[in-house]
């Protein structure tokens, strides 16, 4: 497994929720392939969130609560991964 990319996919999702990340960080994370397959099928859910869990109206968010929770258990999922290495 490339580290280089388990630790990109945590940091970008960590950050993400945290609210920490850069202006583009989270686009750059979400756009740009990743070498492993299954966190580059990660990055993809990470993409599509807005898709399968819209947010309010008018309300500036990236997915609605539903979507950051199910954002919480793909870190999660990372985070696991990471430390099976």
């Amino acid at each position: 497994m490339r580290h280089d990319d388990l630790v990109e996919a945590r940091s970008a999702i960590s950050a993400f929720l945290q609210g920490t990340s850069g202006e583009w960080d989270w686009d750059d994370f979400t756009s740009t392939p990743l070498k492993v397959d299954y966190l580059d099928a990660i990055r993809r859910v990470c993409l599509y969130l807005p898709n399968m869990f819209p947010p309010e109206a008018d309300s500036g968010a990236y997915c609605n609560p539903e979507g950051l929770r199910a954002l919480r258990a793909v870190r999660d999922i990372v985070i696991s991964s990471d430390s099976e290495k």
